[in-house]
């Protein structure tokens, strides 16, 4: 069931509007649960597809995104979502073709590049990095992110993005 949402104005807090929340994709999408018969189909397919092809496409187009970018500081948030597209794209597929390894650390470098305000030359050597990982994560077919290896790639991206973060406070939106 669909919730009312409450907005609350900053500048009269007093006064509160409820909205109504749409129903129209609801109707759209009908009521009710799913039959399992169209999920096995739906998953059948997703199982017949090779993610190997994809991901790599999309790491070379995020590949191109680096090296037309030349190192020098710039403040662009378009550039800065040029770069996470592809990102994007990598970890809303990752998990559905059975990659969580791939889909988490593509979650930190999302992460990332949304909190970034000034493109460097050290942030995009870190996002060079997580590119060249993921080539070889996906090159090499590792799917779980269980093991000792993915755990460790998964910390250090993660602390290169920290260690980042705190010598650069000012190019961050926090």
């Amino acid at each position: 069931m669909l919730k009312e949402v409450v907005h609350s104005n900053a500048k009269q807090d007093s006064e509160k509007r409820v909205y109504k929340a749409s129903k129209i994709l609801q109707y759209k999408a009908g009521f009710g649960e799913i039959d399992h018969k169209h999920i096995d189909a739906a998953q059948n397919v997703i199982d017949q597809v090779q993610f190997e092809p994809i991901a790599l496409k999309i790491l070379k187009e995020l590949e191109d995104l680096i090296h037309q970018h030349n190192g020098e500081d710039v403040e662009c948030r378009e550039l800065i979502d040029e770069l996470a597209a592809p990102v994007m794209q990598l970890k809303a597929s990752a998990s559905m073709f059975g990659y969580p390894i791939v889909s988490k650390l593509t979650n930190i470098m999302f992460s990332f590049l949304n909190q970034i305000t000034v493109m460097d030359k050290v942030a995009l050597q870190i996002i060079d990095g997580h590119h060249k990982t993921l080539v070889g994560i996906v090159n090499n077919k590792i799917k779980d992110d269980t093991n000792d290896y993915a755990i460790q790639l998964e910390r250090e991206l993660y602390a290169a993005c920290e260690r980042y973060m705190l010598k650069n406070e000012n190019n961050f939106v926090m």
